[in-house]
């Protein structure tokens, strides 16, 4: 009984900690990657700043002409927000300096104003 026990707890520390890794996908870690080592544009002065990614999620993709359009919600070691725009795992475009809710609003709004410009040919 004893032994079922131990193994039930360690079976269940196990699961516990096997969830705290980095959650994110293949796609996320090189997009951090990449943008780790690129300048952001601050809003207040429109200048290149360097930037550490704290953390990047994925908001949406999208195809236009047969290219591949990424969109991501980042967020730096100083806390505070950004988003940048990939075509074809290139940056296009990359911002940071505000808050969550704005950023999140300024990133679907660049991927509709993308897609729009293409001619809606996206999916």
């Amino acid at each position: 009984m004893k032994k079922v026990l131990v193994g039930i707890l360690l079976l269940a520390l196990v699961f516990c900690f096997s969830g705290c890794g980095d959650s994110n996908s293949a796609e996320e870690t090189n997009a951090k990657s990449i943008l780790n080592s690129t300048p952001a544009i601050d809003p207040p002065d429109n200048a290149p700043i360097d930037v550490v990614i704290k953390e990047i999620d994925l908001i949406k993709t999208q195809t236009a002409h047969n290219n591949e359009y990424s969109y991501y919600l980042v967020e730096t070691d100083a806390n505070d927000w950004g988003y940048a725009e990939f075509c074809n795992g290139t940056v296009v475009s990359f911002h940071v300096g505000y808050s969550r809710s704005e950023a999140e609003t300024r990133c679907n709004d660049t991927a509709d104003y993308r897609l729009s410009k293409l001619g809606g040919l996206g999916q």
